[in-house]
């Protein structure tokens, strides 16, 4: 989870009604307990597979250690009510904190900033994720998997 935490975004594998597979980056809002806040600002077909099925997987590779990670889980849609509020606060203080970075980082090396994209997006979700087992693959091709109680 410490290596989780540390990332900007996590891969979420959904799929739709057919069965037809579906991966998208969503940015990782925070890791609290045994559950993963992900911001959904597309609204799309991630939304839309979770909605019918809420079944997903979460990948994310450490390339210093070349390990790969693979969390499953069961996924819920917040767009309203009070927690959506609180979680959409602490999305916001992130996204000003990584636009910031993003910012400054542009003027050192000269490059165009994603901030007026990020705060011109209207519609949002929050995907919280249930982890319940973890995967871990090494260089050599072990498999070491976790259930989460």
């Amino acid at each position: 989870m410490d290596f989780l935490r540390r990332q900007v975004f996590l891969f979420i594998g959904t799929s739709d009604k057919r069965g037809r597979p579906h991966t998208s980056a969503k940015p990782l809002l925070k890791i609290e307990d045994n559950y993963i806040y992900l911001v959904d600002f597309v609204v799309g077909r991630t939304y839309k597979n979770i909605k019918r099925n809420p079944k997903i997987s979460l990948s994310a590779v450490d390339m210093n250690k070349v390990i790969g990670y693979q969390l499953y889980g069961r996924a819920e849609v917040i767009d309203k009510g009070d927690v959506f509020r609180q979680l959409s606060g602490e999305m916001n203080s992130k996204q000003v904190r990584l636009a910031t970075e993003r910012v400054i980082q542009g003027v050192r090396k000269s490059t165009r900033s994603l901030v007026d994209e990020l705060i011109s997006l209207k519609t949002v979700s929050i995907l919280k994720i249930r982890i319940k087992e973890v995967s871990q693959i090494k260089p050599s091709g072990d498999i070491t998997r976790d259930i989460v109680q």
